[in-house]
């Protein structure tokens, strides 16, 4: 009787142990889920900027793509006067080096 009594004694404290353990290891996981819920509230915030960011590029992108016939068509006709400009002083090169005005 007194043996079961010891058994049943050290199994109690090796319950209440374990049971401390337990109750420290959860303790611990709660902890750690609290610090990754922190840090993933940080995150939807940074990721709710960079959406901000990205529409507003969007809107930029969708700016300039409509201007860009425009664009091309003015820098077509800048190259036009380019070559006509070109052209002309050509000319007037070979002039002057042909005698000009004598």
């Amino acid at each position: 009787m007194e043996d079961t009594n010891k058994l049943l004694t050290q199994l109690t404290n090796n319950l209440n142990e374990l049971s401390t353990d337990i109750k420290s290891e959860f303790k611990g996981l709660n902890d750690r889920l609290t610090e990754i819920e922190k840090l993933n509230s940080g995150l939807n915030e940074k990721i709710s900027g960079l959406d901000k960011r990205l529409s507003n590029l969007e809107t930029i992108f969708n700016t300039f793509e409509g201007k860009l016939p425009q664009i091309s068509e003015a820098f077509g006709e800048l190259k036009n006067w380019r070559q006509i400009a070109f052209l002309v002083l050509a000319a007037f090169a070979g002039w002057i080096i042909k005698g000009g005005m004598t």
